[in-house]
């Protein structure tokens, strides 16, 4: 785990103070791996580099994806056998395809002392599977796995689902939940701009602006400017419109967030889709959300949606929903479409 201390000149920097600063600072940041290295011995600070910069979810999914594949390579024999595991052990060709094919074929949950139980991962929990061992391989400068694809085929875009996302927006926000009307609003400016999930959690309050005309986003301009979009003379920023159904979402949850961040102090106040409860014992709600917790956000509101409005087909996914955008609402095709 540590390297040894590198003779004089090995950075090109004399023996002096501000040598030996810059090769404490290195050291500090830097941590060398090799393929010898056993998993269990350095996936503690690997952990906790991840921990300073992603998400506590993150973090824990590459977790329980590295101890899992530890525990299917050792086949459940215990932590003695898995501390012996190397890290070219774990990320052999070999055992990376028999480890995410037991999790698609359902044979890595097992229950001590019970029957077997075959029960076959969704394709979402493989891809995380195989991009923590990724993450390992790239933290250890070893060959990368191969990326693992959904096999699901798309939502087919049709005008009854673009109706019912609208259904589904103007549903949202009307529920008496912070996560529902935030959802609400993410769908709206999806719909209005065509944002990836990353696009939304990097959008701020100023990004949006309301005039005479209507309401306003400010978003990437694209290859092609659409016919509604307007660029600024003075600025050169490119803004999409928002529509009357997705402007109402839009200013329920900026009143709802604004009181989420009041308490806050020497938080950025200026984050559009911030977190509506705790995250953690020291994480008060009110702060930025990543796109993860927003696509995972999406999916509890539209879970507990479909409890409340069984009758509305709303969109699973953020993606399907940036595919009508540009099917529908930003580029119109010929036939009904929602306005």
């Amino acid at each position: 785990m540590t390297p040894p201390r590198p003779r004089s000149g090995t950075w090109g920097v004399p023996e002096s103070n501000e040598g030996r600063v810059a090769q404490a600072c290195y050291y500090c940041l830097v941590i060398v791996l090799s393929p010898s290295d056993r998993v269990l011995a350095v996936l503690p600070d690997l952990i906790d580099e991840l921990s300073s910069h992603a998400s506590s979810s993150t973090t824990r999914q590459r977790e329980w994806a590295i101890t899992g594949a530890l525990d299917h390579y050792t086949q459940g024999a215990g932590v003695k056998a898995m501390a012996r595991v190397t890290v070219a052990d774990l990320l052999s060709p070999a055992a990376v395809q028999d480890y995410l094919a037991a999790a698609t074929e359902g044979r890595l949950r097992r229950r001590a002392g019970g029957p077997e139980r075959i029960i076959p991962e969704s394709p979402r929990t493989v891809r995380a599977r195989a991009s923590a061992l990724r993450w390992l391989a790239t933290r250890t400068q070893q060959p990368a796995p191969p990326a693992v694809h959904d096999p699901t085929p798309l939502i087919e875009l049709t005008p009854h689902l673009a109706e019912h996302t609208v259904l589904t927006v103007r549903a949202l926000r009307h529920q008496d939940n912070d996560m529902m009307s935030r959802a609400a609003a993410a769908i709206a400016l999806v719909a209005a701009a065509g944002l990836t999930s990353e696009q939304l959690v990097s959008l701020r309050t100023d990004d949006l602006r309301s005039t005479g005309t209507g309401a306003w986003i400010r978003t990437d301009p694209p290859q092609h400017l659409p016919a509604a979009w307007q660029e600024d003379p003075e600025d050169g920023e490119v803004y999409a419109p928002l529509p009357p159904w997705g402007w109402g979402a839009v200013r329920v949850w900026m009143g709802l967030r604004r009181r989420l961040v009041s308490a806050l102090e020497g938080a950025d106040h200026r984050a559009l889709f911030v977190t509506c409860a705790p995250n953690g014992r020291n994480v008060p709600p009110g702060m930025p959300l990543h796109a993860r917790g927003l696509v995972r956000a999406h999916q509890r509101a539209i879970g507990t949606l479909a409890t409340l409005e069984p009758e509305i087909d709303a969109p699973q996914r953020l993606s399907t929903v940036r595919r009508l955008a540009w099917a529908y609402w930003i580029t119109p095709t010929p036939g009904p479409a929602p306005r």
